[in-house]
This record gives C-alpha cells, sequence and structure tokens, in this order.
C-alpha cells in the first residue's frame, strides 16, 4: 500500500485508522485517467441493500441539532456570483448562516464543468455570494469504465428523526450513463452551524455479477490553484496519482477543501486544466450489496483553520496548535491585511547532497500545506498535525523573506507552539504621469517588477485598482502606493496610444520616494474615440470590481468611452467618473447584458444605448413564454436606434445560435417559428484571453452572404484588473472628433451601427476608399475602387503582418500588405507613400463585375510588457475592420448571393 508520509514519515496513512491497514488489496486497476495504481477493497463500507436517507442523518452529529435550508431557486439574488457561478432559477439550494451551495436542476443541461443535473455548481460564503469553483459532478467507475451519474430524480426533505430537528436534506437518485444495473443515491446538506457541506453517495449493484465500483469526483476548481495536502500544488504535467487525507483551492478570501468522511484517503488523479478526479471509495461489490462514500466540503474566507481543524478531528491525527501575533513596527501595531503561509518540512528520500553524506543527516524541504489570516488584533490560530514548519506573511505592499530564509518550528502533541511575527513597515511609492507634449498629468498605470534581490511585489487583489498584485492604476496627479522597500523597475503605460516608459526606484523601510513619467503620444488615433462596451461592475456575478475601480483603470489604459453590461441590471457610471475628478478624460453610457434561459428564448445579448430606458422598462422586455422575435421587437420599440449584439455567439452553453441549431451558412434555424434574426451585432472577441474566433467571425461573413448582414464587435469583459484589464480589446470609433465631450451618445450609437469603427487591443488602422472613409456599402466605379489604409502603432505593440480579406462568391481570399510599403510608423512622411489600388474588373461599366465585401486584419506578437500577465502566448497582437460591402456592379445596392 502507498503510503504518504506528514512530517519526515512519523506520520502515515497508518495512524488513521486499523480499517484501511487491515483492508485486503486488490489487483492493479486502470483509473479514470489511464494510470495503473494499487487499490483496496474496503470491506467495511459494503452494505446489504440501500441505507435510508432518514438513517443516515439520524447517525450524523448534527442530529441534535437546529436544521438547515433546502430550496429551489426562484429568484436570481439567491445566486452566488463570480466569474464561474452558473447557477440558475429551478436550480436547488443547500445553506445554513454561513455557507450556499447550488446544485443544479435534474432537467438542466450540463457546462462548468458539470455534465448535467445533480452537480454542484456554486458554493459560496453567506456573506460574501462570490463562487470560485468551477464544479463538482459525481462519477461512477464500473469496472474501470468511468461515466457521469444521471440524476433524473431529486426531491427535498425534512427530517424528524434522532431526538431532534436533523438538517433539511436534498435527495438525488438517478443512475450511470450507458451503464445499466447499478442505482445511485446521493445526500446533500449542509451541517448547522458549521461551514461544511456533506455529500453521501450510495452506489447499490443490481446486476448479478460481483463488480468493482469506484465512487470519484470529477471537480473543477475554477480560479482556485489546488494543492494536495503534504504534496503541494500539483503539476498539470505530472502523471502521479496522489493519495492525501484532504484536497483543497484558496484564491484571496475564498477557500475550499475537501475531506473523506471515512478511514481510507483521498486518491487524487493528475490535474488537466485545473480539473482532476477525487476517488473516495472502491471496492468489489457482490450483487445486492452497496458501496458507499461520505465527504465533506469546508469552506472559509481563505484560512484553512476550519479544513485541518475537522480533519484532524475526524482522522484522530495526533497534532498540537499554532499560534501567534502579526505586528508591525517597534510599536507593534497589529497587522491584519496578511495571510500567513505555512509549508511542512518534508523529508526527500531520494535526493542526497555532500553536507548529508558528510553529516548524514536526512535532507528536507518545504511543502506548502496550510494559509491561514490574522484578525483585527493581529492574532492567528490554526491546528496541525505532528511535524517540523516553516511560515511566512505576505499581504498588500509588503515583502516576504523565502522559505529557504525562515527558521523552522515544531508541533508536538497537544502542546500549543507560539510563533510571533514583526512586519517591517511598507513604504510609500508617489507616482504621477504627464503626457510629454501636453505636460498636463493624465491617468495611467504603473507595473512593479522586482530588482532582484528584491522579492516579488503584491500590492492587492485582483479586482483593486489602487494595487492588483503587481500594478497600480493612477489617477490624474501624485498618486501614492504603499509598497514595501526594496529596488523595482516601474514601468508606466496610458493605453496602446502611448509609448512605454521604464524607471528603477528604490523604497527605503518604512520611507517614501516620488518618481514621475512623461509619455509621448506616439500612435494617436486621430478623428477616433476608443469605446469599450458591455462591461460589467460588482453588481454582476461575473465581476468584482467596483464602479470607481473600473473607471480608473479604464481612464488608465486610455478608454475613452465606457459602456456598462452589467447582467439583467442598468448601471450610471457618471457619479464614479465625477468622484475621481476624470470627467475629461472619460465618458461613460448606459448598457445592459440580458441572459434568458426561457425554453422560447435562450441566449445572451448586449443592448445599447437605452438613453432615458428605465430598469422596469429592461425587465419587462422579456418573460418566460417570450420568442426571440417578441424580445426583438420589444426592444426596437423601446429605443428603435437601439444596437442589439449577440454575445458569446458560438459558446455552447450560453449560445442563441447554438440553442437554435443555426446553421452558420444559411443562416436557418429548424425552430423557425422562434428563431430571429433581426439582430444587428455578433461579439467575435471577448477579453484579454482572446484570439479572434474564427468560428464567429466566419458565421457574421455567411450571414452577410445569405442577407442578413451582421457587424462584429469586441468588448474586454473586464471581471478583474490583473490579467483581465479594461480596453483590450476595444472599439475605435471614427467619429472625426479628438474629444469624447464633443461626440452625442446618440452619434455614438448611429457611427457604430453604420460599421465606422474597428476592433482592437493596440494597432490604429486608418483607410480611405475612393477619398472617404467606409460606411458599409461603397460603390465601384468603371469597376474600380481606390483603397488607401496604414496601420500604426507604439512600438510595444508589436505588428507581424497585415491582410486584406477579399470575400467573392463564398471564396475568400488573403492578401498580404508588405510592410514597409502601406504599414507605417508614426512618424512618417506623408508625401513618400502612394494609396494602395485594388482594381475589381476591367470592364468600365459593370459587365461581369460582382458585389463583394472585405475588410482588413492585423496580427502580431504577444503583448507586453505593460499587460499584467501573458498566458501561453494567447493574447497577442490584433486589430481588424467590419466587412465593407462593396457594389460592384453599380446597381445602387450590394446584391446578397
Amino acid at each position: 500500500m502507498r503510503r504518504l508520509f506528514f512530517l519526515n514519515g512519523i506520520l502515515s496513512f497508518l495512524l488513521v485508522g486499523s480499517v484501511i491497514a487491515a483492508s485486503p488489496q486488490s489487483d492493479a486497476e486502470e483509473s479514470d485517467t489511464g494510470q495503473s495504481e494499487t487499490t483496496e477493497t474496503l470491506q467495511s463500507f459494503l452494505m446489504p441493500g440501500e441505507l435510508t436517507p432518514e438513517t443516515f442523518v439520524a447517525q450524523s452529529d448534527a442530529a441534535s441539532r437546529l436544521g438547515t435550508r433546502v430550496a429551489r431557486v426562484v429568484r436570481r439574488d439567491e445566486l452566488p456570483g463570480g466569474p464561474w457561478a452558473s447557477g440558475d432559477i429551478g436550480d436547488y439550494i443547500v445553506e445554513n448562516e454561513w455557507i450556499r451551495a447550488i446544485v443544479r436542476n435534474e432537467k438542466r443541461e450540463g457546462g462548468g464543468g458539470v455534465p448535467g443535473g445533480g452537480g454542484i455548481v456554486d458554493v459560496a460564503l453567506r456573506d460574501q455570494m462570490w463562487d470560485s469553483i468551477g464544479g463538482i459532478a459525481n462519477y461512477i467507475g464500473i469496472d474501470g469504465k468511468f461515466e457521469p451519474v444521471q440524476y433524473d430524480r431529486i426531491s427535498i426533505h425534512e427530517t424528524h428523526s434522532g431526538g431532534g430537528n436533523a438538517p433539511a436534506y436534498l435527495l438525488l437518485e438517478g443512475d450511470v450513463k450507458g451503464i445499466k444495473g447499478f442505482a445511485v443515491r446521493t445526500i446533500m446538506y449542509a451541517e448547522p452551524a458549521k461551514p461544511r457541506l456533506v455529500v453521501a453517495t450510495h452506489c447499490t449493484n443490481l446486476t448479478t455479477q460481483t463488480v468493482q465500483i469506484n465512487i470519484v469526483d470529477r471537480v473543477c476548481w475554477g480560479t482556485l490553484p489546488p494543492f494536495v495536502g503534504a504534496y503541494g500544488i500539483p503539476k498539470y504535467t505530472d502523471q502521479t496519482h496522489l493519495k492525501t487525507l484532504w484536497v483543497c483551492g484558496t484564491l484571496d478570501d475564498f477557500c475550499l477543501g475537501i475531506v473523506n468522511g471515512q478511514s481510507n484517503p483521498i486518491s487524487v488523479s493528475p490535474l488537466v486544466m485545473n480539473t482532476g478526479a477525487h476517488s473516495y471509495a472502491r471496492g468489489k461489490v457482490p450483487p445486492g450489496r452497496t458501496l458507499q462514500s461520505i465527504r465533506t466540503c469546508i469552506v472559509s474566507a481563505g484560512d484553512m483553520a476550519p479544513i485541518l481543524e475537522y480533519l484532524l478531528s475526524l482522522k484522530k491525527i495526533p497534532s498540537g496548535v499554532l499560534e501567534g501575533r502579526v505586528t508591525e513596527g517597534d510599536e507593534e501595531e497589529p497587522v491584519s491585511d496578511v495571510q500567513v503561509e505555512i509549508r511542512m518540512m518534508l523529508r526527500d528520500e531520494k535526493a542526497r547532497s555532500q553536507e548529508e553524506e558528510t553529516t548524514k543527516k536526512k535532507s528536507t524541504y518545504p511543502v506548502a500545506f496550510a494559509i491561514t489570516r490574522p484578525n483585527e488584533q493581529g492574532y492567528y490560530r490554526i491546528a496541525l498535525p505532528v511535524g517540523e514548519y516553516v511560515l511566512k506573511t505576505t499581504g498588500p505592499g509588503r515583502l516576504a523573506m523565502p522559505f529557504g530564509q525562515q527558521t523552522s518550528f515544531k508541533i508536538r502533541a497537544g502542546r500549543i507552539t507560539t510563533y510571533n511575527n514583526r512586519q517591517d513597515p511598507p513604504g510609500k511609492g508617489v507616482f504621477s504621469i504627464s503626457d510629454a507634449d501636453t505636460k498636463k498629468p493624465i491617468p495611467g498605470k504603473v507595473r512593479f517588477e522586482p530588482i532582484p534581490p528584491t522579492r516579488e511585489l503584491y500590492l492587492g487583489p485582483d479586482w483593486k485598482a489602487s494595487g492588483a498584485r503587481n500594478v497600480a492604476y493612477l489617477a490624474p496627479g501624485w498618486n501614492e502606493v504603499a509598497i514595501a522597500g526594496g529596488n523595482f523597475k516601474c514601468i508606466f503605460s496610458a493605453g496602446p496610444e502611448y509609448e512605454v516608459v521604464e524607471k528603477t526606484i528604490r523604497i527605503p523601510l518604512g520611507g517614501s520616494q516620488r518618481l514621475k513619467a512623461d509619455l509621448k503620444r506616439i500612435a494617436p488615433a486621430k478623428g477616433m474615440i476608443s469605446v469599450d462596451l458591455d462591461v460589467a461592475t460588482e453588481i454582476s456575478p461575473s465581476s468584482r470590481v467596483s464602479a470607481k475601480d473600473l473607471v480608473l483603470a479604464a481612464a488608465g489604459e486610455g478608454v475613452e468611452w465606457l459602456i456598462s453590461g452589467d447582467l439583467n441590471r442598468v448601471t450610471d457610471l457618471d457619479d464614479a467618473i465625477a468622484s475621481q475628478g476624470l470627467e475629461n478624460f472619460i465618458r461613460a453610457s448606459r448598457g445592459v447584458h440580458l441572459s434568458y434561459q426561457y425554453p422560447r428564448l435562450f441566449g445572451e445579448f448586449f443592448l445599447f444605448p437605452l438613453f432615458n430606458a428605465t430598469q422596469d422598462q429592461i425587465d419587462r422586455l422579456a418573460g418566460p413564454d417570450s420568442s426571440p422575435e417578441d424580445f426583438f421587437a420589444a426592444v426596437r420599440k423601446l429605443c428603435p436606434e437601439i444596437l442589439i449584439c449577440v454575445t458569446d455567439p458560438v459558446a455552447i452553453d450560453m449560445s442563441y445560435l447554438q440553442y437554435y441549431q443555426v446553421n452558420s451558412r444559411t443562416a436557418e434555424s429548424p425552430f423557425a417559428k422562434d428563431f430571429s434574426m433581426d439582430f444587428d451585432a455578433l461579439e467575435v472577441a471577448a477579453g484579454k484571453n482572446w484570439r479572434m474566433n474564427d468560428a464567429a467571425w466566419e458565421t457574421m461573413e455567411s450571414f452577410t452572404y445569405a442577407g442578413y448582414p451582421k457587424l462584429p464587435v469586441a468588448s474586454s469583459r473586464c471581471t478583474s484588473l490583473y490579467f483581465n484589464e479594461p480596453g483590450y480589446p476595444r472599439l475605435y470609433v471614427l467619429t472625426g472628433e479628438e474629444s469624447p465631450r464633443r461626440v452625442s451618445e446618440s452619434r455614438l450609437a448611429k457611427l457604430i451601427r453604420s460599421g465606422q469603427y474597428f476592433l482592437s487591443n493596440g494597432p490604429i488602422i486608418e483607410q480611405k476608399i475612393d477619398d472617404a472613409v467606409p460606411t458599409r456599402t461603397v460603390t465601384a466605379h468603371n469597376g474600380e475602387i481606390v483603397h488607401s489604409m496604414r496601420v500604426s502603432a507604439a512600438p510595444w505593440v508589436r505588428v507581424r503582418d497585415i491582410r486584406l480579406n477579399e470575400s467573392l462568391r463564398r471564396y475568400p481570399r488573403q492578401i498580404m500588405v508588405t510592410p514597409g510599403e502601406e504599414v507605417l510608423r508614426y512618424p512618417f512622411d506623408e508625401k513618400s507613400r502612394a494609396p494602395y489600388v485594388w482594381a475589381m474588373g476591367k470592364s468600365k461599366k459593370s459587365s461581369g463585375v460582382r458585389d463583394m465585401f472585405f475588410s482588413i486584419r492585423v496580427q502580431g506578437l504577444p503583448i507586453e510588457p505593460v499587460l499584467s500577465r501573458v498566458q501561453n502566448e494567447s493574447f497577442r497582437v490584433f486589430a481588424a475592420t467590419p466587412p465593407i460591402m462593396v457594389d460592384g456592379n453599380g446597381d445602387g445596392k450590394f446584391d446578397f448571393e
């Protein structure tokens, strides 16, 4: 039996109980990921027949406590938010005063890492209501074949047994997908007065054969970096199965741990994109017998103390308590805005250094084990297994000493170990950015990179403009940033139209330094206004960014017009702009992002402009019996000038087009009675981690050929200020004005509707057709048009190639434009370049010349160093124009084929 060593091999799974040690081993079997591993037959968990839910709940520790709530979701405000939240009306709530979990109802299709009904899709603390977990789905392995459980019956139960009010519970019943003869029942309830969700699954063998059954959860950790107790953070490339007492994930102020309620450990498969299979119970099950698994999910505000407290008590592991206080300065003022990271010193059985050979000592290394947080007085307390540890504290504006330089300490059974930590007070950086030409202060951003031996800097959580990890947004004028002592490279930026300036700064401990950067605007978008639309604030489930933080960050990224897109809510950002004195830099308009999952109306839509539309009018645009035709008609009636955009057009689990099975070539749907093409635009790019969605772009072009021209739009979908900044990508609207204050909201909307813009995350496209800026349809004269264009970019926006996409008779053609001829970087010589001439035909009139359309696409290398993080080089330079229709036969219109 594979052993997991806690603390130099002293504590192993043999300490957990005699059940595991005495369990006979079976032959090696294939796991769900194809890896071979030794398994145990756990005879102690085989039971005759089915265990009734009432019996199970009555036997629980909570049987004599007050019950908890289990109910249907009837209002959206009952659902947790967050980028991974996927609960919906009709799902189930399982909650107590501490936590809330959302279980997908039995009739809803899969998504978010959960294949169907019965999966846990959202988990949140009640006072935060913010979900960071992707989903937990129940799988059953039958003789090595793993399939999801199909729960087709879900019911709510109240129990009154065990001498008191036992918790209300959710009962899920179903079978294994594609495998007959196995009945599965799962009970879920929130343990009263504890931040714990209990899940018990029973799989009964109804066949006439003895079979090997394995009860497994596939956990999509979502935004949480998962790690395994006493192993640390597993690597995606590591194909080793791990056996552990607990699995946990944590991010900022949210934490989720999973503990097996039985004596055997959890077997964790290798992670694939933050998703792992967790096996809780397995055994050879005779006919008519049942295999049971009980596991507990513990939720906390970024503190693993509740997880370890439960684990150590449940497993009866020898342990002690670590307590201490975090202070700063000679006055020992309490510090509460830090996290205390604890690492366990494990023995390296393989590595043998020269020193070890000389001293005969065993090598040890620290492994990530737990995180806790001090209270407002700076005190922290956490239970730990017996062993040797090191710790460090990290917090906004503070530098922590590496683990290798920390003094270790020991935890002894039944003893309290005290470890106080005094922090150096953070220093202070005072920063300002100005336009190099006007000398006036402008908003911007500074990114900090440590200069060795200075360590990585943490300024705050991802959603704070004052400090998001290693970046801070600066309002016009001088800005104070709490920053630890050390040497840093400061990268100043103000969006893609400005150059980047790098300077160094040395912050003394507890002291301050001032630093100013003058940025030159070297790629000005003359006559263009940069617009970021469909951007959400913290009132939406997908975002934690406040309105104030959002507008400051957008202004710092060079966005000149921000259009709100909160989920089902109309948000006015004007107050947030005025409160920070940003009126001369950025404007805002009201938009709304609507999500419908009705039987006849399904999809995600963005609407702009709303003008004076009220929230009540928006709420009444559609109902349970509405069709898309009804919805679009109601929107047009509310505001004839409105732009209706279909967002996420090719997403499997939320797409309007996918739901109605729309043929992307013909724009036809088998649900013609409900489907409607009366929308204006398709979202072809969203968020920082984007490449142009080729499927969405091709769908847009195909719709044009079919006689339904649609505009391509893009938005940043900013949900945080680290890795997902506002303004990447954005629209540059051809207004002819330099200031957004000189453009009315009505005119901005009209220009977008007419296609007078381009999409970009950096490059600036200037083009003319026959000495006129492009409109939606251009008439060719004598079978010829003259098309001139320039593409410019700041040096850090590295353009690689430019393509002129020509579409004729559904056969697209790409014409590569040679850099140095039509591609210019500012400054440039106006007189030395001739326009690019594109001949459509040789005929003087219209004979033999067909209508066509074209667009420009610019591509480049990954964007750096301005952005906070580039992941897998997927965020690259990109810009594109909407397709421009060309009337080649001169009949005054574009002839769709």
